[in-house]
Protein backbone atom coordinates (compact mmCIF):
# COMPACT_ATOMS: atom_id res chain seq x y z
CA UNK A 1 0.00 0.00 0.00
CA UNK A 2 1.32 3.50 -1.46
CA UNK A 3 0.18 6.12 0.91
CA UNK A 4 0.52 9.86 -0.23
CA UNK A 5 0.70 13.63 1.57
CA UNK A 6 0.56 11.89 5.13
CA UNK A 7 1.08 14.58 7.39
CA UNK A 8 0.81 13.26 10.96
CA UNK A 9 2.66 9.36 11.86
CA UNK A 10 -0.02 7.82 14.05
CA UNK A 11 0.67 6.32 16.89
CA UNK A 12 -2.01 3.77 18.70
CA UNK A 13 -0.89 3.12 22.53
CA UNK A 14 -2.54 -0.35 23.48
CA UNK A 15 -3.00 -1.34 27.22
CA UNK A 16 -5.86 -3.28 29.37
CA UNK A 17 -6.93 -0.73 32.03
CA UNK A 18 -4.59 -0.35 34.65
CA UNK A 19 -2.10 -1.90 32.77
CA UNK A 20 -0.11 1.35 32.38
CA UNK A 21 -0.94 3.60 29.33
CA UNK A 22 -0.53 6.36 31.84
CA UNK A 23 2.88 5.66 32.07
CA UNK A 24 4.14 5.49 28.96
CA UNK A 25 2.53 8.40 27.59
CA UNK A 26 3.73 10.63 30.19
CA UNK A 27 7.20 9.82 29.28
CA UNK A 28 6.58 10.01 25.81
CA UNK A 29 4.83 13.54 26.61
CA UNK A 30 8.11 15.73 26.84
CA UNK A 31 9.29 14.89 23.24
CA UNK A 32 9.24 17.90 21.13
CA UNK A 33 7.60 16.76 17.94
CA UNK A 34 4.96 14.33 19.61
CA UNK A 35 1.50 15.25 21.20
CA UNK A 36 -0.24 12.63 23.59
CA UNK A 37 -3.88 12.80 23.67
CA UNK A 38 -4.46 12.99 27.35
CA UNK A 39 -8.03 11.30 26.92
CA UNK A 40 -9.21 7.83 25.85
CA UNK A 41 -11.34 9.10 22.61
CA UNK A 42 -10.78 6.38 20.61
CA UNK A 43 -11.40 8.42 17.36
CA UNK A 44 -10.16 5.32 15.18
CA UNK A 45 -13.44 3.41 15.38
CA UNK A 46 -15.43 6.26 13.87
CA UNK A 47 -13.53 5.21 10.72
CA UNK A 48 -15.23 1.76 10.71
CA UNK A 49 -18.64 2.99 11.00
CA UNK A 50 -17.78 5.83 7.97
CA UNK A 51 -17.12 2.17 6.20
CA UNK A 52 -14.09 3.88 4.05
CA UNK A 53 -13.32 2.23 1.09
CA UNK A 54 -8.98 2.19 0.49
CA UNK A 55 -8.66 4.82 -1.69
CA UNK A 56 -11.78 5.97 -2.38
CA UNK A 57 -13.18 9.40 -0.61
CA UNK A 58 -16.76 9.78 0.56
CA UNK A 59 -18.79 12.61 1.08
CA UNK A 60 -19.91 12.90 4.47
CA UNK A 61 -23.18 14.79 5.94
CA UNK A 62 -23.27 16.28 10.06
CA UNK A 63 -25.62 13.63 10.60
CA UNK A 64 -23.49 10.63 9.52
CA UNK A 65 -19.90 12.11 11.08
CA UNK A 66 -22.06 12.82 14.60
CA UNK A 67 -23.57 8.80 14.46
CA UNK A 68 -19.98 7.49 13.32
CA UNK A 69 -18.15 9.89 16.21
CA UNK A 70 -21.26 8.16 18.35
CA UNK A 71 -19.38 5.18 18.91
CA UNK A 72 -16.45 6.33 20.11
CA UNK A 73 -16.05 8.45 23.31
CA UNK A 74 -15.53 11.85 21.26
CA UNK A 75 -18.44 13.89 23.38
CA UNK A 76 -15.96 12.96 26.51
CA UNK A 77 -13.43 16.00 25.34
CA UNK A 78 -16.52 18.08 25.81
CA UNK A 79 -17.30 17.15 29.35
CA UNK A 80 -13.98 17.79 30.17
CA UNK A 81 -13.14 20.70 28.29
CA UNK A 82 -15.73 22.53 30.75
CA UNK A 83 -14.53 21.35 33.75
CA UNK A 84 -10.85 22.51 32.67
CA UNK A 85 -9.60 19.26 33.97
CA UNK A 86 -9.27 15.47 33.57
CA UNK A 87 -8.68 12.65 36.67
CA UNK A 88 -5.55 10.19 36.31
CA UNK A 89 -5.03 7.42 38.63
CA UNK A 90 -1.56 6.20 39.91
CA UNK A 91 -2.90 3.59 42.32
CA UNK A 92 -5.40 3.19 44.92
CA UNK A 93 -6.30 6.16 46.51
CA UNK A 94 -4.13 7.78 44.12
CA UNK A 95 -5.53 10.30 41.71
CA UNK A 96 -4.93 13.94 40.85
CA UNK A 97 -6.73 16.23 38.32
CA UNK A 98 -4.32 17.26 35.91
CA UNK A 99 -5.39 20.67 33.44
CA UNK A 100 -7.10 20.33 30.70
CA UNK A 101 -7.37 23.69 28.45
CA UNK A 102 -9.89 22.74 25.58
CA UNK A 103 -11.68 25.10 23.45
CA UNK A 104 -14.64 22.42 22.51
CA UNK A 105 -16.86 25.07 20.45
CA UNK A 106 -13.94 26.13 18.62
CA UNK A 107 -12.59 22.14 17.75
CA UNK A 108 -16.09 20.58 17.39
CA UNK A 109 -17.28 23.44 14.86
CA UNK A 110 -13.48 23.13 12.67
CA UNK A 111 -14.05 19.18 12.71
CA UNK A 112 -17.21 18.64 11.60
CA UNK A 113 -16.74 21.85 8.58
CA UNK A 114 -13.73 19.64 7.47
CA UNK A 115 -14.74 16.39 7.59
CA UNK A 116 -18.11 17.39 5.51
CA UNK A 117 -17.44 20.30 3.06
CA UNK A 118 -15.90 17.97 0.52
CA UNK A 119 -15.54 14.42 -0.07
CA UNK A 120 -12.50 13.15 2.15
CA UNK A 121 -9.72 9.66 2.24
CA UNK A 122 -9.85 8.07 5.44
CA UNK A 123 -6.23 9.53 6.36
CA UNK A 124 -8.02 12.74 5.92
CA UNK A 125 -10.35 12.52 8.24
CA UNK A 126 -7.74 11.65 10.79
CA UNK A 127 -5.74 14.48 9.91
CA UNK A 128 -9.05 17.50 10.32
CA UNK A 129 -9.53 15.79 14.02
CA UNK A 130 -5.30 16.21 14.82
CA UNK A 131 -5.41 19.82 13.17
CA UNK A 132 -8.64 21.00 14.94
CA UNK A 133 -7.85 19.05 18.18
CA UNK A 134 -4.11 21.10 18.28
CA UNK A 135 -5.23 24.22 17.69
CA UNK A 136 -8.16 24.10 20.11
CA UNK A 137 -5.81 22.44 22.80
CA UNK A 138 -4.24 25.07 25.24
CA UNK A 139 -4.52 27.96 23.00
CA UNK A 140 -2.90 26.36 19.88
CA UNK A 141 0.17 25.97 21.68
CA UNK A 142 1.35 22.27 19.88
CA UNK A 143 -0.30 23.40 16.57
CA UNK A 144 2.29 23.47 13.61
CA UNK A 145 5.45 21.37 16.03
CA UNK A 146 3.76 17.79 16.09
CA UNK A 147 4.57 15.15 13.89
CA UNK A 148 3.60 12.39 15.41
CA UNK A 149 0.20 12.11 17.29
CA UNK A 150 -0.21 9.33 19.88
CA UNK A 151 -3.67 8.20 20.42
CA UNK A 152 -5.64 5.07 22.17
CA UNK A 153 -7.45 2.81 20.85
CA UNK A 154 -10.23 0.32 22.25
CA UNK A 155 -8.68 -2.70 23.94
CA UNK A 156 -12.56 -4.19 23.68
CA UNK A 157 -12.07 -4.24 19.90
CA UNK A 158 -8.37 -4.91 19.15
CA UNK A 159 -9.08 -7.19 16.73
CA UNK A 160 -9.76 -4.44 14.27
CA UNK A 161 -6.97 -2.79 14.18
CA UNK A 162 -5.28 -4.49 11.41
CA UNK A 163 -8.44 -2.81 9.10
CA UNK A 164 -7.25 0.82 10.36
CA UNK A 165 -3.71 -0.13 8.73
CA UNK A 166 -5.70 -0.52 5.24
CA UNK A 167 -6.35 3.35 5.13
CA UNK A 168 -3.30 4.96 6.99
CA UNK A 169 0.38 3.90 8.21
CA UNK A 170 0.10 3.24 12.08
CA UNK A 171 2.15 2.11 14.37
CA UNK A 172 1.42 0.45 17.71
CA UNK A 173 2.37 0.32 21.25
CA UNK A 174 0.99 -2.31 23.96
CA UNK A 175 1.50 -1.82 26.93
CA UNK A 176 1.42 -5.32 29.16
CA UNK A 177 1.56 -5.84 33.08
CA UNK A 178 1.10 -8.96 34.87
CA UNK A 179 -2.54 -9.78 35.13
CA UNK A 180 -2.34 -10.37 38.82
CA UNK A 181 -0.92 -6.45 39.17
CA UNK A 182 -4.11 -5.63 36.47
CA UNK A 183 -6.67 -6.70 38.52
CA UNK A 184 -5.07 -5.55 42.05
CA UNK A 185 -5.20 -2.68 40.36
CA UNK A 186 -8.49 -2.10 39.22
CA UNK A 187 -9.95 -4.13 42.49
CA UNK A 188 -8.53 -1.66 44.65
CA UNK A 189 -9.21 1.37 42.93
CA UNK A 190 -12.45 4.06 45.13
CA UNK A 191 -15.50 5.24 43.60
CA UNK A 192 -15.11 8.36 41.76
CA UNK A 193 -18.15 10.58 41.49
CA UNK A 194 -17.92 11.43 37.85
CA UNK A 195 -18.29 7.92 36.83
CA UNK A 196 -22.16 8.31 38.20
CA UNK A 197 -23.88 4.97 38.01
CA UNK A 198 -20.66 3.34 36.28
CA UNK A 199 -18.83 2.68 39.21
CA UNK A 200 -17.86 -0.85 38.88
CA UNK A 201 -16.51 -0.16 35.17
CA UNK A 202 -13.69 2.41 37.25
CA UNK A 203 -13.50 0.36 40.31
CA UNK A 204 -14.62 -3.54 40.39
CA UNK A 205 -14.41 -5.63 42.94
CA UNK A 206 -12.41 -8.82 42.62
CA UNK A 207 -15.47 -11.21 42.56
CA UNK A 208 -16.79 -9.07 39.55
CA UNK A 209 -13.52 -8.90 37.06
CA UNK A 210 -13.61 -13.07 38.12
CA UNK A 211 -16.84 -13.91 37.09
CA UNK A 212 -16.38 -11.55 33.94
CA UNK A 213 -13.63 -13.40 33.14
CA UNK A 214 -10.72 -10.73 33.56
CA UNK A 215 -7.83 -12.84 33.81
CA UNK A 216 -9.06 -14.82 30.45
CA UNK A 217 -9.33 -11.50 28.76
CA UNK A 218 -6.31 -9.93 29.98
CA UNK A 219 -4.65 -13.19 28.90
CA UNK A 220 -5.85 -12.92 25.38
CA UNK A 221 -5.64 -9.65 24.96
CA UNK A 222 -1.98 -10.19 25.60
CA UNK A 223 -1.60 -12.86 24.18
CA UNK A 224 -3.08 -10.97 20.61
CA UNK A 225 -0.21 -8.69 20.71
CA UNK A 226 2.75 -10.95 20.83
CA UNK A 227 1.33 -13.52 18.75
CA UNK A 228 -1.45 -12.45 15.95
CA UNK A 229 -0.24 -8.52 15.60
CA UNK A 230 2.31 -7.27 13.39
CA UNK A 231 4.40 -4.17 13.86
CA UNK A 232 4.04 -3.93 17.73
CA UNK A 233 6.03 -2.49 20.12
CA UNK A 234 5.31 -4.15 23.64
CA UNK A 235 6.30 -2.38 27.00
CA UNK A 236 6.12 -4.45 29.49
CA UNK A 237 5.28 -2.18 32.65
CA UNK A 238 7.48 -3.94 35.09
CA UNK A 239 10.74 -3.99 33.04
CA UNK A 240 9.68 -0.27 32.28
CA UNK A 241 10.37 0.59 35.89
CA UNK A 242 13.59 -1.27 35.85
CA UNK A 243 15.14 -0.54 32.36
CA UNK A 244 13.81 2.85 31.76
CA UNK A 245 16.52 4.14 29.30
CA UNK A 246 17.08 0.98 27.52
CA UNK A 247 13.02 0.79 26.58
CA UNK A 248 13.00 4.05 25.58
CA UNK A 249 15.52 4.18 23.74
CA UNK A 250 14.36 1.25 21.66
CA UNK A 251 10.41 3.02 21.68
CA UNK A 252 11.83 5.91 20.01
CA UNK A 253 14.16 4.09 17.55
CA UNK A 254 10.83 1.75 16.54
CA UNK A 255 8.62 5.33 16.47
CA UNK A 256 11.54 7.05 14.57
CA UNK A 257 11.82 10.06 17.05
CA UNK A 258 14.50 11.36 18.26
CA UNK A 259 15.92 10.42 22.04
CA UNK A 260 16.37 12.32 24.47
CA UNK A 261 16.66 11.97 28.40
CA UNK A 262 12.91 14.10 28.47
CA UNK A 263 11.83 10.66 27.79
CA UNK A 264 13.22 9.69 31.30
CA UNK A 265 10.55 12.47 32.80
CA UNK A 266 6.67 11.70 33.62
CA UNK A 267 5.22 15.24 32.07
CA UNK A 268 2.24 16.65 30.82
CA UNK A 269 2.70 20.06 28.83
CA UNK A 270 6.25 20.09 30.00
CA UNK A 271 5.20 20.20 33.30
CA UNK A 272 6.24 17.44 35.73
CA UNK A 273 2.63 15.03 36.14
CA UNK A 274 2.89 15.06 39.73
CA UNK A 275 4.73 16.14 42.90
CA UNK A 276 3.87 13.39 44.93
CA UNK A 277 3.26 10.52 42.60
CA UNK A 278 4.72 8.70 40.21
CA UNK A 279 3.71 6.37 37.25
CA UNK A 280 7.50 4.84 36.61
CA UNK A 281 9.38 4.43 39.85
CA UNK A 282 7.47 1.78 41.29
CA UNK A 283 4.62 -0.77 41.46
CA UNK A 284 2.14 1.43 43.18
CA UNK A 285 -0.55 -0.98 43.50
CA UNK A 286 0.92 -4.81 45.28
CA UNK A 287 -1.23 -7.70 44.98
CA UNK A 288 -2.32 -8.37 48.72
CA UNK A 289 -4.46 -11.61 47.80
CA UNK A 290 -6.01 -14.10 50.04
CA UNK A 291 -4.78 -17.74 49.55
CA UNK A 292 -8.29 -18.75 47.96
CA UNK A 293 -7.65 -15.95 45.69
CA UNK A 294 -4.58 -16.60 44.69
CA UNK A 295 -5.76 -20.17 43.99
CA UNK A 296 -8.87 -18.64 41.81
CA UNK A 297 -6.39 -16.22 39.83
CA UNK A 298 -4.40 -19.84 38.96
CA UNK A 299 -7.24 -22.06 37.87
CA UNK A 300 -8.20 -19.43 35.79
CA UNK A 301 -5.29 -18.56 34.24
CA UNK A 302 -4.53 -22.92 33.71
CA UNK A 303 -7.94 -22.79 31.94
CA UNK A 304 -7.27 -19.95 29.40
CA UNK A 305 -3.67 -22.05 28.67
CA UNK A 306 -6.23 -25.22 27.57
CA UNK A 307 -9.00 -22.58 25.18
CA UNK A 308 -7.06 -19.16 24.86
CA UNK A 309 -10.63 -17.32 24.33
CA UNK A 310 -11.60 -14.27 26.25
CA UNK A 311 -14.30 -16.07 28.71
CA UNK A 312 -14.80 -17.81 31.87
CA UNK A 313 -16.03 -21.25 31.57
CA UNK A 314 -17.08 -21.74 35.10
CA UNK A 315 -19.77 -18.94 34.16
CA UNK A 316 -22.48 -19.18 32.01
CA UNK A 317 -22.90 -15.72 31.76
CA UNK A 318 -19.39 -14.78 30.47
CA UNK A 319 -20.14 -17.38 28.14
CA UNK A 320 -23.16 -16.29 26.66
CA UNK A 321 -21.93 -12.60 26.87
CA UNK A 322 -19.07 -13.54 24.85
CA UNK A 323 -20.63 -15.49 22.15
CA UNK A 324 -23.06 -12.35 22.13
CA UNK A 325 -21.05 -10.11 21.36
CA UNK A 326 -19.19 -12.26 19.01
CA UNK A 327 -22.85 -12.57 17.14
CA UNK A 328 -22.95 -8.93 17.43
CA UNK A 329 -20.00 -8.03 15.87
CA UNK A 330 -20.29 -10.37 12.90
CA UNK A 331 -23.60 -8.83 12.25
CA UNK A 332 -22.29 -5.66 12.74
CA UNK A 333 -19.88 -6.52 10.13
CA UNK A 334 -22.19 -8.08 7.29
CA UNK A 335 -24.27 -5.09 7.43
Amino acid sequence: MVYENIRYNIVLLEGWPAAGKASVWSLLDGVETVFVEPLHVYVLYALEKLNFQVGVPRQFTVREIRQALGVTEYYKTEQYSYSGCFPLSFGSGMQENLSFQFNWRDFDEKFITSVTEKPIYAHEFLEYYIDAYLQSYLNGYYYGKISTFVTMSNYYKYNLLDSFKDHIPIKVVQVQRDFRNVIASRSSRKPRKEDGNNIRDFAPSFEDLIRSGEVESILSFDRFFRVEFNDVFVVNLEELITTKQSIMKRLATYLEIEYSDISLRETRDNRAISDRYSLTEKINDNPEYRSYQRLQLKVHEVLWRMHHAPLNVLSWRSILLYFALRFKDKFTNQS
